[in-house]
């Protein structure tokens, strides 16, 4: 079950300019401004599932909430009018044009507000190098501010409004955003074959529709609205109720570093352990049972 987590601004500044800013002292971390990708929202088709419970009883009601994540490939979604998104891909050949981040994502109707109300996801994503826990490397993916792995910071992806107007409590979208597959290769390299990971975090109620707070505020001047990291105003975490992540425990750590003593951010590695056979293409055993993405692999270009 997902935690929402209710940020506050209290300690949180100086962890995420130790985070970011700290590794941008030297070439091992990027930031990418997402708000220009290409992006899409499809609704996912309920009509198989039993019908929510009325609304209307706040015990029966259903959260804003990330649920899942993947990479898919341009390839496998022939429609861009009406794409199909649940087709997963772990191995990208150099000439693939776009890396597709997929985000399964459940939205609800506040049922003490029960009207229609708008969403908005805006979300931040970091791509880091897959690196299974070991007895060589016992930390795996976790990393200390201090000692940051090369990572690629996408920052405010934006993806379309959504408007719930049905008398129902909850709806599941899947909305991707298409990353040109040159971005990241310039980061991380494309002479030899690179296995990344990525996790995100993401502002859910951007308009302040499900929570009734004011809608979030274009900090940087990209013309986006900011979701949890912002890099130039200067770096910092902006609180707001609704802010979920997936693939870490990012917030965690922001809110209460300082509290609980936390030395390094907690990444969800991929585990050997698992039912879940490796069968597609650059697929690797993962899935630890807390909602985190997969790793996926680019190939190298040939060498002449």
């Amino acid at each position: 079950m997902k935690i929402l987590h209710r940020c506050v601004a209290v300690g949180v500044l100086a962890a995420v300019v130790a985070v970011a800013a700290g590794a941008a002292r030297g070439q091992s971390f990027k930031r990418i401004d997402g708000s220009g990708y290409t992006t899409v929202c499809v609704r996912l088709d309920m009509r198989n599932f039993p019908p929510p419970p009325p609304v209307g009883d706040p015990e029966c009601a259903a959260l804003p909430i990330l649920e899942d994540g993947w990479t898919s490939k341009l390839r496998c979604i022939p429609d861009p009018g009406n794409p199909f998104l649940e087709a997963e891909s772990y191995l990208f050949g150099p000439d693939e044009e776009y890396v597709v981040f997929v985000n399964k994502i459940k939205l609800a109707i506040n049922p003490l507000e029960p009207v229609a109300q708008r969403f908005q996801v805006v979300e931040d994503i970091l791509v880091i190098p897959c690196v299974p826990r070991s007895t060589a490397n016992p930390l795996g993916e976790d990393f200390r501010p201090n000692s940051p792995p090369r990572t690629l910071f996408i920052d405010d992806v934006v993806f379309p409004v959504i408007t719930l107007d049905e008398p129902e409590i909850a709806a599941e979208y899947l909305c991707a955003v298409f990353v040109p597959l040159a971005e990241v290769q310039i980061h991380f390299g494309s002479d030899q074959p690179v296995m990344l990971d990525w996790f995100a975090v993401a502002d859910i109620d951007s308009l302040g529709t499900f929570y009734g707070q004011p809608a979030s505020i274009d900090t940087d001047g990209n013309g986006a609205p900011d979701s949890c990291v912002e890099l130039g105003v200067p770096g910092k975490f902006l609180p707001r109720l609704g802010i979920d992540d997936k693939g870490s425990n990012l917030t965690i750590f922001l809110q209460n570093r300082a509290a609980l003593g936390l030395t390094h951010i907690d990444v969800f590695d991929p585990v050997p352990t698992t039912y879940i056979p490796s069968l597609l293409p650059g697929m690797s055993a993962s899935e630890n049972g807390t909602t985190r993405p997969w790793c996926f692999t680019i190939l190298p270009h040939e060498k002449e």
